[in-house]
């Protein structure tokens, strides 16, 4: 929703209606590649819930009248996730071969 709300200028309803009525032509989008990397989705799972992955975790942070200016707004939380996952995932080292 928050991708037409910016390109076309939107409101979030109309932008609400246009995702309902591709939805019901079939249509999806699926998450970037960037971050569903970040978000460490389950390939398994439906692409809606890859999205309601990213909504939860870009909600926490961001108000909402920041939408509109969503290549901004995107580009702090995606900076914050890498800074988040670089420190929670120790790097694993190669096993020694000791004799």
């Amino acid at each position: 929703m928050t991708k037409f709300m910016k390109r076309y200028g939107m409101s979030s309803a109309t932008a609400a209606a246009l995702v309902m009525a591709r939805r019901g032509q079939r249509f999806s989008e699926r998450l970037p590649a960037r971050y569903a990397r970040l978000l460490q989705v389950d390939g398994k799972r439906h692409v809606w819930n890859h999205w309601g992955m990213f909504k939860r975790k870009l909600v926490k942070e961001l108000p909402r009248h920041r939408f509109f200016d969503l290549s901004a707004a995107i580009g702090d939380q995606v900076a914050k996730l890498e800074m988040e996952n670089s420190v929670k995932k120790p790097r694993r080292h190669p096993a020694s071969s000791d004799p």
